[in-house]
């Protein structure tokens, strides 16, 4: 009877010692997280990416844009020089325009193909710059020529188609003669010498200074 009795507290003590290892397996098994792996792993993966993989492709890419850089900074310099001299040459063509404002204003030389009427003042004088014919309509004038025989040349005036005769300078010139300036920029030309200026006719170049 002892020994049943043994028996059969042996066979229940195994049974217990089974089932609480079948528990601890089972809660062991329970246990474990499959993700918690997973969250180790991706927490590896993003320290080596901020610890190795990041810092070797910005590395990588400074190396690229040095010459980038460079390139920039010769462009910059050089468009710097650009900019100083424009500078300068702006402060010339302003310096310039000034000295050309203040300095006085060059005669106009006027060419008409035909006749023209125009009033000049006492005291102002018609040159020809081209062959030139002239006819005084009202006033006074005498002719201006610098060809007046004081060097031992010949002395060359006007020619006074009309009267068919050369006029030498100081020679008042005839009202509604038809007088000619054979040639033009050799400082021949008429001189207004009435008080209330003149009227006269004048065809081909010419320019008249005070």
């Amino acid at each position: 009877m002892k020994n049943k009795i043994g028996i059969k507290s042996i066979l229940t003590l195994i049974a217990v010692v089974l089932t609480a290892a079948t528990l601890s397996a089972v809660a062991a098994t329970a246990a474990y997280d499959p993700s918690a792996d997973a969250v180790v792993m991706v927490s590896g993966l993003l320290k080596y990416t901020e610890e190795t993989i990041k810092p070797a492709i910005n590395t990588a890419i400074a190396e690229q844009i040095k010459p980038v850089q460079a390139e920039l900074s010769s462009l910059k310099d050089k468009l710097t020089a650009a900019e100083s001299k424009l500078a300068e040459s702006e402060k010339k063509l302003a310096d310039l325009e000034q000295k050309l404002g203040q300095s006085s204003p060059a005669a106009p030389v006027v060419t008409p193909s035909t006749w023209e009427v125009i009033y000049l003042t006492t005291g102002q004088t018609l040159l020809a710059t081209s062959p030139c014919a002239i006819i005084l309509r009202a006033g006074a004038a005498a002719v201006v020529s610098p060809f007046d025989g004081h060097d031992g040349s010949s002395p060359q005036g006007l020619s006074d188609l009309t009267e068919g005769a050369d006029i030498l300078a100081g020679t008042p010139l005839s009202p509604n003669h038809h007088i000619l300036v054979p040639r033009g920029n050799d400082g021949r030309g008429i001189r207004i010498t009435s008080e209330g200026g003149a009227y006269i006719m004048v065809q081909g170049g010419y320019t008249v200074v005070e």
